[in-house]
């Protein structure tokens, strides 16, 4: 690829500009995040999980939704420190407990409270396990037996069955 200089002579591009114009200028309607991501995510959400959610981005992620989340984040946020507070009498890993708190105020805003209600603190830990399950040696060797895919797996469905069993609740209460 080749390019005009100040002087107006034409001057070879270095291969690291080609490879950059291919990622970043890229048209939208040539790519697909989600084929590019399945690699990557089905082992921690599993088949057939869409990578984009256009609603959560909408609407759940917007002002007026953070605004709405401030009373909610503010309740659970006392209660959690209360909890806390009588658990390890204000002394404890604060880097455990923003965790935790900020994987409770999350679920309550952002997945509602029948979610919420079905988590305590533990659920930090299988988000952490989880998280753990996206590395990169997973889009390649996603057949090798790591503790880390253990984990993962575990966590996995510790989480799918709390999702299932809010959709079974649901389903009952709504028909």
């Amino acid at each position: 690829m080749a390019t005009s200089s100040p002087t107006g002579w034409w001057v070879a591009s270095p291969p690291c500009v080609w490879g950059n114009n291919f990622v970043f200028n890229t048209k939208l309607a040539d790519v697909s995040a989600e084929e590019s991501y399945k690699p990557l995510t089905t082992s921690v959400f599993g088949k057939g999980v869409v990578y984009e959610q256009k609603h959560f981005v909408k609407w759940d992620m917007s002002n007026d939704a953070f605004h709405a989340y401030v009373p909610e984040i503010e309740e659970e946020t006392r209660n959690y420190f209360q909890r806390w507070n009588n658990k390890t009498g204000g002394r404890g890993d604060l880097f455990t407990a923003m965790g935790e708190l900020i994987i409770n105020t999350a679920s309550r805003t952002l997945m509602g409270p029948e979610i919420r209600g079905l988590m305590d603190e533990s659920v930090a830990q299988l988000y952490h396990d989880l998280d753990d399950g996206f590395q990169p040696i997973n889009m390649f060797f996603e057949w090798l037996l790591l503790p880390s895919y253990f984990h993962r797996d575990t966590a996995h469905r510790k989480m799918r069955n709390i999702f299932k069993k809010v959709i079974e609740d649901f389903t009952v209460a709504y028909s």
